[in-house]
């Protein structure tokens, strides 16, 4: 099995870290595991994983923050591919591809509502 492994040596460098192109390379290379340095990342476009077969990405306890301009793109787009591994990393949005909120008040006729957005 080969392995491509990404070491971050500081946090300046930890924080160019470019995880849609390390994926994309790492796929497109032919890596079946892909290890991600642990931290924060901020992706600002999807990650396409395309073609690929028994891959594992490792994200050693990482956050994974999409920061998508267009909100109808995906975070991860995984397409004609088999047994994909994504492990250890939690996924955020910001901003937010939703809007969550409490509804305060209903009308008696259930034709309107009040309600208050989340923070």
């Amino acid at each position: 099995m080969r392995t491509f492994i990404f070491v971050a040596l500081t946090a300046s460098m930890l924080a160019g870290f470019d995880v849609k192109n390390a994926i994309e390379d790492a796929v497109s290379n032919g890596m079946l595991a892909i290890t991600l340095p642990a931290g924060r990342h901020i992706v600002t476009d999807t990650v396409n994983i395309r073609g690929a077969k028994n891959i594992t990405v490792d994200g050693q306890g990482s956050t994974i923050v999409f920061s998508l301009a267009d909100l109808n793109k995906q975070g991860f787009k995984i397409d004609n591919s088999e047994n994909i591994r994504l492990k250890n990393f939690s996924i955020d949005y910001d901003p937010l591809p939703f809007t969550q909120g409490t509804i305060t008040a209903m009308s008696d006729d259930g034709k309107s509502i009040d309600f208050r957005i989340h923070d």
